[in-house]
């Protein structure tokens, strides 16, 4: 019960802070947590490395769906900033 409200904290912030008119807070409230996600995404390298040692197969799955994640990232980034 507990781990599911970590989950949606973050969106719920930001929520909260559009239905206050808190337009900025609530775009900085989700770059942090993005910030935070890719920082722990970052540390699974080694945790890939580990995988693909026991399962090649889901490694590689795994490698793909990261890549298709950061491509994904990097498209709305430059969408909406650049």
């Amino acid at each position: 019960m507990l781990r599911n409200n970590y989950k949606t904290l973050p969106l719920n912030c930001a929520s909260y802070h559009v239905h206050t008119a808190q337009f900025k807070t609530s775009v900085e409230t989700l770059e942090r947590g993005r910030a935070l996600i890719w920082s722990e995404m970052r540390g699974l390298h080694s945790s890939i490395d580990q995988l693909r040692a026991t399962d090649l197969d889901l490694a590689d799955k795994f490698a793909a769906i990261n890549q298709d994640l950061e491509v994904l990232t990097l498209t709305f980034a430059r969408y909406n900033y650049g």
